[in-house]
């Protein structure tokens, strides 16, 4: 029920070409240009909480009952619930697939299978990651697709917000901010940063600008930029 990895050279500038071709319009979410890669350096001291968490634990998601959105996994739960997940997320995509095939339309459901197929990539028991992380940001990019397409026209005699339900167009934000998380966890940073930066600079969801900050200035981090890290957090992190 899974589909292969899109065929070609380069992989990522498909992924890419994807998303942008699927919000095409949006200013916003306009290409830049790629980031010059980070030289490989040591990685600097970091606090005991970085160390135990390279990132923050948890993508964000919709909310199944209003608009706004919750954690999928809530940092203070992070420890017991990796354990869980480390155990069910070999058999967990096959479970997501057979709801997906009920409601592919589903935005949380779309991420929900992006994340679990991501982190069976991160597993040592992955028999094929590559395809796996293809898979991964595939439904993510459909995620996006979905949170941010505009409302459906309504029937006839029904009100004008009736085509999509609220809840599944998200905050670009929130969008922004999976999408960065996605590709940090996989270890493109530079994709990362791009995304991260994204978030911050749009307004459309201003409460999740902390975990995005928070994230990007652990990239600056252990990319050696300690004052691009310092500038990140006095701007975001400070009260």
């Amino acid at each position: 029920m899974t589909a292969p990895p899109p065929p070609g050279d380069s992989i990522q500038a498909q992924l890419e070409a994807s998303l942008f071709g699927a919000l095409e319009g949006d200013p916003a979410l306009a290409p830049a240009p790629p980031a010059p890669a980070a030289p490989a350096l040591p990685a600097p001291p970091v606090s005991p909480r970085t160390a135990a968490s390279p990132f923050q634990p948890f993508f964000l998601v919709p909310s199944s009952t209003t608009a706004r959105a919750t954690p999928l996994l809530h940092p203070s739960a992070a420890a017991n619930s990796a354990r869980a997940l480390d155990a069910l997320v070999g058999a967990a995509p096959v479970h997501y697939l057979r709801a997906y095939a009920l409601a592919p339309d589903d935005a949380m459901l779309n991420l929900t299978l992006g994340v679990a197929y991501l982190h069976r990539a991160m597993q040592r028991k992955s028999d094929n990651r590559h395809q796996q992380v293809a898979q991964g940001i595939a439904f993510l990019l459909r995620f996006a697709e979905i949170s941010l397409a505009p409302p459906a026209p309504a029937a006839a005699g029904e009100p004008s917000d009736n085509g999509v339900p609220p809840v599944f167009r998200q905050p670009r934000t929130l969008v922004l901010y999976n999408l960065g998380r996605a590709f940090h966890q996989i270890g493109l940073v530079a994709l990362a940063t791009r995304y991260y930066r994204m978030a911050l600079d749009d307004k459309s969801a201003p409460q999740f600008h902390r975990e995005a900050a928070y994230n990007l200035a652990l990239v600056y981090t252990h990319s050696n930029a300690p004052r691009l890290a310092k500038q990140v957090m006095r701007e975001h992190l400070t009260f």
